[in-house]
């Protein structure tokens, strides 16, 4: 089933509570993307954007596009994969938090062989200059990166491709 723009808004305004809210700017584009099933999306924004709401919203659209089973036997067999789970643990999930970071870590390995500012990286990631120092610091504090001073810098610790 093709996305449906007007579901789309509805569930916005029942999110919002406010029946005269309109998507911000690539919010329904995201939301299309991961309705029409073209693959996985990776949204970083500054807070406050409505991120979650695009994956509620989403994923909302996708359940209701699901196929209804008459019976239990009919349904599909779920394994016990999932993106969200390392693999050969199961019933254990990353949180979105720790997932999100995760994907920070390796960008930053790989993009900070030279170093950069806090505002670089911030322009770089598309975020909040105290969202990038809290990550930059965070990461230093794990031994993933090098603060280099005069001026204050970052640079990685780690060639790309080894994390651990």
């Amino acid at each position: 089933m093709p996305y449906n723009p007007a579901r789309a808004l509805e569930l916005l305004w029942l999110g919002t509570q406010n029946p005269s809210a309109t998507f911000r700017g690539g919010q329904e584009d995201a939301i299309r993307h991961l309705a029409d099933g073209r693959g996985r999306l990776l949204v970083v924004q500054k807070t406050g954007w409505g991120k979650s709401f695009v994956y509620f919203i989403a994923a909302k659209l996708l359940r209701e596009q699901a196929p209804q089973f008459a019976s239990e036997e009919a349904k599909p067999q779920r394994s016990n994969y999932s993106p969200a789970r390392p693999t050969g643990m199961p019933g254990t999930t990353v949180p979105p938090d720790q997932a999100l970071f995760t994907l920070v870590r390796e960008i930053l390995v790989r993009e900070l062989a030279e170093p950069k500012s806090e505002a670089e990286v911030a322009e770089l990631l598309a975020i909040s200059k105290p969202q990038a120092k809290a990550w930059l610091e965070k990461l230093a504090q794990e031994g993933v990166l090098e603060k280099v001073a005069n001026p204050v810098r970052y640079r990685s610790t780690k060639p790309a491709g080894h994390l651990l």
